[in-house]
């Protein structure tokens, strides 16, 4: 139905927005779901983020340069068996948000992403000693918790 005036009309000024130079005006249009074919390609990447949020092209966006990105493909639950192994702690806890991967994180070089474990009540017998002091005492509470149901 692209004969259709109403509808060109409203393609021609959804294109408008889409191709904006103003970053604002982009992620307006990506936030509200327009466009995203096109803004996922954006070099901004607050705009990719936005797109991920979506749910739209996450294969793609699974491997963006950006941890902002790879952290909402991750909060989409998606390919979690390589973000586990992301460079950036916050993706990587993240994933461990989701209960995916805990018997590699538990290692995690990261007390970011292992304080993440512990509150998956994942290897408490293991974060317990912990080098650290906020992981040792999550597991402590956490175990005594789970030793008192």
């Amino acid at each position: 139905m692209r004969n259709n005036p109403e509808e060109k009309m409203i393609s021609e000024g959804l294109n408008i927005f889409i191709k904006s130079k103003d970053w604002s005006v982009r992620h307006e249009a990506a936030r509200l779901g327009y466009g995203l074919d096109v803004l996922v390609n954006d070099e901004s990447y607050d705009i990719r983020c936005e797109v991920a949020k979506h749910g739209y092209s996450l294969d793609k966006l699974v491997n963006d340069q950006n941890w902002h990105v790879r952290y909402e493909v991750a909060n989409q639950a998606y390919g979690l068996d390589k973000l586990v192994n992301d460079p950036s702690w916050i993706v990587r806890q993240t994933v461990a948000q989701r209960g995916y991967g805990l018997e590699i994180l538990i290692n995690d070089p990261d007390w970011h992403v292992r304080y993440e474990v512990a509150k998956q009540r994942f290897g408490l017998s293991i974060l317990i000693n912990d080098e650290n002091s906020e992981v040792r005492e999550t597991s402590r509470i956490l175990n005594k918790m789970l030793l008192m149901q």
